[in-house]
């Protein structure tokens, strides 16, 4: 009898958004008061500086180095170290659960997703892309997905620059009006 896979699919999603969900944030600083108790004059504010091309495709290789990561962590291989330096926080977390879970339960993805629709952006030290991620290439055998599911759904993913390269923060879904 096969079991469908939308269970697997939904737990392996949700896990992975909360995971992002949970990662920590630091609150922005209030502004200090200078020691005559006035607030600084503000100054000019720092330019952002415009993204060029070489940030747009270090962005993009971090993306693959994440999804690489997540691939081979849900073909049985829930090391940790396939994401240092590529994401951090509870999102490497969640995907470790997730990893750790298929391992536990014998279960082994083949293939990988497939992308398209992506939107990157890039705004100083951060960017974000939003893409259509098709699962229908990376299957659990004998595993059917139930009436209805789409394999292909809309994810996001944020970015950080940490010195010279771009490390993945959080997940999460892009808004509604980004759709595949």
């Amino acid at each position: 009898m096969q079991r469908p896979l939308t269970p697997l699919v939904s737990l392996a999603v949700v896990l992975l958004a909360a995971g992002g969900l949970t990662a920590c944030t630091s609150p922005s600083p209030e502004p200090s008061a200078s020691p005559t108790g006035s607030t600084p004059a503000s100054s000019s504010p720092t330019p952002t500086p415009t993204p060029t091309v070489d940030d747009e495709a270090a962005v993009q290789a971090a993306f693959d180095r994440y999804w690489a990561a997540v691939v081979e962590v849900q073909r049985g291989n829930p090391d940790p170290a396939l994401f240092t330096g590529v994401a951090e926080g509870g999102l490497v977390e969640g995907a470790l659960a997730v990893g750790r879970d298929f391992q536990a339960n014998g279960i082994v993805r083949e293939g990988q997703p497939t992308f398209s629709g992506q939107q990157l952006t890039v705004t100083g030290d951060t960017a974000t892309v939003w893409v259509c991620t098709d699962n229908s290439t990376w299957t659990v055998p004998g595993q059917t997905v139930a009436p209805g599911v789409s394999l292909v759904q809309p994810n996001g993913l944020a970015f950080e620059r940490r010195d010279a390269s771009w490390v993945v923060v959080d997940a999460f879904v892009p808004p509604a009006e980004f759709t595949c």
